[in-house]
């Protein structure tokens, strides 16, 4: 049991290091369409669900609206089901995250807000950095390499989407 989860991690971590050489060679072409933004988070929040469920940790998505958004829908799952996994992963037990959809001046936020560790300022400015890994997110039991918020920069500026974070030490991150 133990040895194929290993061989699953190492997996899981070569297809990530092979995304993100291809995006840094330009191999990767995004393909724009118009997509339902809604629909994108919920097919994410299913993927991510048996890991929340383990973790005792609720993802509440209120939906007023549907917004539609132009992105290449493979890569923007990816980078949805890198910042929820890393919100599940940053959780106290028993907590819940909470996404939220709004817009305003022509431009739709998606934000994905945690209740977890945290982090300072000197970690938010190297929080896409490729293989970092703060501190106390070493210290928990959460596996990890640091390459997931690398790839969600790389794929978010090859589709021009901004992404932003906001975080306080022993509150959460947004």
């Amino acid at each position: 049991q133990y040895c194929i989860k290993e061989v699953d991690r190492i997996g899981t971590l070569i297809d990530q290091l092979l995304m993100l050489a291809r995006f840094e060679s330009a191999q990767i072409e995004s393909k724009v369409t118009e997509i339902e933004l809604n629909q994108s988070i919920l097919y994410c929040i299913f993927r991510i669900s048996e890991y929340s469920a383990d973790k005792g940790i609720m993802i509440n998505f209120e939906q007023k609206n549907k917004y539609f958004v132009r992105a290449d829908s493979s890569l923007l799952d990816i980078i949805l089901e890198n910042l929820l996994s890393n919100a599940v992963k940053y959780s106290n037990q028993s907590k819940h995250i909470d996404v939220f959809l709004t817009e305003s001046e022509n431009e739709i936020t998606c934000s994905i807000k945690d209740y977890g560790i945290g982090m300072n300022k000197e970690q938010l400015l190297r929080v896409f950095d490729r293989f970092y890994r703060s501190e106390e997110a070493r210290s928990t039991d959460a596996s990890g390499h640091g390459i997931g918020m690398a790839i969600v920069k790389r794929l978010a500026d090859l589709q021009n989407i901004r992404v932003k974070y906001f975080s306080e030490p022993l509150t959460g991150t947004t």
